[in-house]
């Protein structure tokens, strides 16, 4: 009977191809430049709720708002990155909650993991109402809120900065 089995000679050549990887690893030049989360956070996100019957994305109200926000000069050579919240958007209104969990859920990832990004939340139709929702500071007494929605957001976290008012937006020279 034949046995099938590694030579010598290709086990001293697996192990020398594996002893010379690891010393190139141990000897690359140091100062290679490499990502870190905080590079991968932009200046400022949107967090945009589409309206009623909109398709999946931020919609076309969603697209414009960002487009213009982008063209602020204020924030000229700034990051701007758009997350869509994600929830059906259809006439089933109690399932609206999904984006507000998922609304507040991406303000607190966002809070935590880049504490340097301006964070600009906007919702058109229903998705307006997803979005005060989540600012919100207290529930409607009386009101008992759906599965998977405890309450109002936690009050922001130190590193959150002050929030921009949609009456700062504009300034009018007179």
């Amino acid at each position: 009977m034949t046995v099938i089995g590694f030579g010598r000679d290709l086990c001293v050549r697996l192990f020398c191809a594996a002893v010379l990887t690891g010393s190139v690893l141990l000897v690359a030049p140091t100062g290679v430049p490499f990502a870190s989360a905080e590079d991968a956070c932009p200046d400022v996100e949107v967090v945009f709720a589409r309206g009623t019957f909109e398709p999946p994305g931020v919609g076309n109200i969603g697209q414009a708002f960002t487009d213009e926000l982008r063209a602020q000069p204020e924030l000229g050579g700034k990051s701007v990155d758009i997350y869509p919240v994600n929830y059906p958007a259809s006439l089933n209104f109690s399932t609206a909650v999904d984006g507000v969990i998922d609304a507040s859920n991406r303000v607190r990832d966002m809070s935590v993991r880049c504490p340097n990004t301006q964070m600009v939340l906007g919702g058109y139709s229903q998705g307006a109402a997803v979005v005060g929702y989540v600012t919100a500071d207290k529930i409607p007494d009386g009101y008992a809120p759906p599965p998977g929605l405890s309450g109002p957001m936690a009050p922001r976290s130190p590193s959150m900065s002050r929030p921009w008012r949609c009456s700062e937006s504009r300034r009018t020279d007179s």
